[in-house]
């Protein structure tokens, strides 16, 4: 089982607010794969008001009613935190979603690059709605904003064996964004050593061995078996 979130980076406004104004913002992303939405992750700004804060999830289409809902205590100024929902909620590849805060003061990024992409989730952008104290809105105008919200998914680890080249070719699939690997399974092993680690925050952590470059290769990568 490996954790997934998008990482932003920093916000370039780290405490930001509109009077009285409340809203809810959404980061509009997708899965690759199918997994299990655990809860959302939000860079927490400088202050806080008085009210409620509340993390929301949404399926794109749905109305005001959330399939998801839950009151949060964040720590103002403490930077990226994550909210966990009572119960996970199923989310299929192909799908989007919007993963929701409820939030007076707030964090952003303006003229951020999209679409961004984090192993098996993507994000095209974000929305907003203004809304009411302890009431969900349904998030349905784009922004140009980035507020630094993200969903937090669970995606099981697959399990393959094979050939020690079906092994390296499904390992190379996985390995998001580290490019492509050519050569003996030696060399490629070697590569891949090199480059395939993933952050420990990501819950994921690969390793690599092997009996020799022609025999069948062991390997774990983030709890599951190759």
């Amino acid at each position: 089982m490996t954790t997934e979130f998008f990482s932003f980076g920093t916000p370039g406004t780290l405490n930001a607010n509109d009077g009285s104004t409340l809203y809810v913002m959404g980061d509009h992303w997708t899965p690759s794969i199918d997994g299990s939405w655990t809860g959302v992750g939000w860079y927490v700004p400088a202050t806080l008001s008085g009210d409620n804060h509340y993390i929301l999830a949404y399926q794109d289409g749905d109305t005001d009613t959330p399939r998801k809902s839950k009151l949060i205590s964040p720590v103002a100024g403490g930077g990226f935190q994550q909210f966990l929902f009572t119960t996970p909620l199923a989310v299929a590849a192909g799908t989007s979603y919007r993963a929701c805060v409820l939030t007076n003061h707030y964090v952003f990024t303006s003229g951020y690059t999209f679409p961004h992409t984090d192993g098996h989730l993507t994000t095209d952008g974000f929305f907003i709605k203004v809304t009411l104290a302890d009431e969900a809105k349904y998030p349905d105008g784009a922004s140009a904003l980035n507020f630094h919200v993200s969903p937090i998914v669970d995606f099981a680890a697959p399990t393959i064996t094979g050939t020690a080249s079906a092994v390296l070719g499904a390992l190379v699939g996985a390995a998001t964004g580290i490019g492509t690997v050519t050569g003996t399974a030696s060399a490629d092993l070697g590569f891949l050593s090199a480059n395939a680690m993933v952050s420990p925050a990501r819950g994921n952590s690969p390793r690599i061995t092997s009996t020799s470059s022609g025999e069948r290769i062991t390997s774990t990568s983030g709890g599951g078996r190759l």
